[in-house]
């Protein structure tokens, strides 16, 4: 016989993964705009998954850095999307913040290893200290941490 007061859980860990995976892919309720690169490519993403996964995000996302004031759409995004910050980050490229929103949504990341550094030094600005870890590790154990030490790229501390 079963208690009235007993409880059990469920989980799927997948579920997390495939909700923010299709979100990924999917700007309908994206609520801030990337401009990326010296071209300004737009990129819609949600606010809440960059603030959870960074301080730097938390940060940038807070009254104190931006205002909703002025914000203008570039042509050929639709105006009925309700966005509260722009974020400009000049001088990362596409292909890294690529790499970069992958992991932040998914927790994981197929990097090419020409950007490995680059978006170890974008996931040290941004304080994403998981993934500068799991990037650093993968040079550090490749033919590249010997450039690396040579040059000081690693040394992001």
């Amino acid at each position: 016989m079963l208690a009235a007061d007993a409880t059990f859980n469920i989980s799927t860990t997948d579920h997390t993964t495939k909700i923010l995976s299709s979100l990924r892919n999917n700007s309908q309720f994206s609520d801030v705009l990337l401009l990326i690169g010296p071209d300004k490519v737009p990129m819609l993403v949600h606010s809440v998954v960059l603030a959870y996964n960074s301080e730097y995000y938390t940060t940038a996302l807070s009254n104190r850095w931006c205002s909703n004031d002025e914000i203008k759409l570039p042509p050929g995004l639709d105006s009925n999307f309700r966005i509260q910050a722009v974020l400009k980050h000049p001088d990362v490229e596409v292909d890294v913040m690529n790499c970069v929103l992958d992991y932040l949504y998914t927790g994981a990341a197929t990097i090419p290893q020409k950007l490995a550094i680059k978006v170890a030094l974008f996931a040290n600005q941004a304080l994403l200290d998981g993934m500068k870890g799991e990037v650093e590790s993968y040079l550090a154990s490749s033919n590249w941490c010997d450039f690396c030490q040579c040059t000081g790229v690693l040394l992001l501390q």
